[in-house]
């Protein structure tokens, strides 16, 4: 199923590979502010905050690639 999900994203071109890294980054930003809302030491929710601004600021990158290659996506 992988192979065949791969194959259907190549095949739909840049655009929808950059959509599928957005969605990527999505599901990381996702777990990351789950992982925010546990009870994490002080020096731990400190990292994982900024790697999480980091996600944050590289889907907003992607996105805007992808939006150059199809500034209408879907």
């Amino acid at each position: 199923l992988g192979d065949v999900y791969k194959r259907q994203v190549l095949d739909r071109g840049d655009a929808a590979m950059l959509g599928e890294c957005v969605r990527g980054e999505e599901a990381a930003i996702d777990a990351y502010t789950q992982a925010l809302d546990a009870d994490l030491p002080a020096e731990v929710a400190k990292v994982v905050r900024s790697q999480l601004d980091r996600l944050r600021a590289v889907r907003d990158q992607v996105e805007r690639m992808r939006d150059r290659v199809d500034p209408e996506p879907g």
